[in-house]
């Protein structure tokens, strides 16, 4: 193998493992975000069950519209800090 033919492969091998070494990255961190967007679907999925067990025992109405008012105050304070934490990862899985 000439000098020149090998300079080349190796400059294909090195290529291929930066490539590699970036595949390797980016896959992790979207796995990260799939965790992340997982374990929000699981805590809102917990909440409104809660919730709904909460209206299934409500005794009047005014508890009903008292009950739904709180969950939906918790849901929008949740999903604010669910997006802010999923944009975080989601940025680092991007880099």
């Amino acid at each position: 193998m000439s000098n020149e033919s090998g300079a080349q492969l190796s400059e294909l091998r090195e290529l291929a493992q930066q490539n590699i070494g970036q595949l390797n990255r980016s896959a992790t961190g979207w796995i990260a975000l799939v965790r992340k967007a997982l374990d929000a679907a699981e805590a809102n999925l917990v909440a409104f069950c809660d919730h709904a067990s909460q209206l299934a025992r409500a005794e009047s109405p005014v508890e009903c519209v008292r009950l739904q008012t709180e969950f939906l105050k918790s849901s929008m304070a949740s999903m604010q800090k669910q997006s802010g934490e999923m944009m975080r990862v989601g940025k680092e899985a991007a880099e």
